[in-house]
């Protein structure tokens, strides 16, 4: 291996380090954001919602911030699987293979107000 290669290698991985750096902070980020917004709807609407809400997350591979907003995106679809949630709305693109998918899911709150959390599998 030359000096030349060494030191490329050596500035290859001090970048990978500044980047995993970098989405370290940005996931505590999303995390600390996601987390108050679970919270808030536990002390609002109740822990039994939440779980719902968490169960799906967990289950449809949701990433990124979750955001709050007046109307649903997507259609609505009826669901039995979430305890005190019924139905939710889904939006959903497929890749170009068709073997991935991405978009997100809105669940009613309240009257005007839903959970928009997004997903990728």
């Amino acid at each position: 291996m030359t000096d030349e290669d060494k030191t490329y290698n050596e500035e290859t991985l001090e970048g990978l380090r500044d980047y995993y750096n970098y989405l370290k902070e940005e996931d505590l980020k999303i995390n600390h954001h996601n987390n108050r917004i679970l919270k808030a709807i536990e002390s609002t609407i109740g822990k039994g919602f939440k779980n719902s809400i968490c169960e799906i997350i967990e289950e449809s591979g949701c990433i990124g911030y979750f955001k709050l907003s007046s109307d649903p995106i997507g259609e609505y679809q009826q669901e039995n699987y979430y305890g005190c949630i019924t139905g939710i709305w889904v939006q959903q693109t497929c890749g170009y293979l068709g073997d991935n998918y991405s978009g997100c899911i809105s669940i009613k709150l309240k009257e005007d107000k839903y959970l928009v959390v997004y997903f990728e599998l």
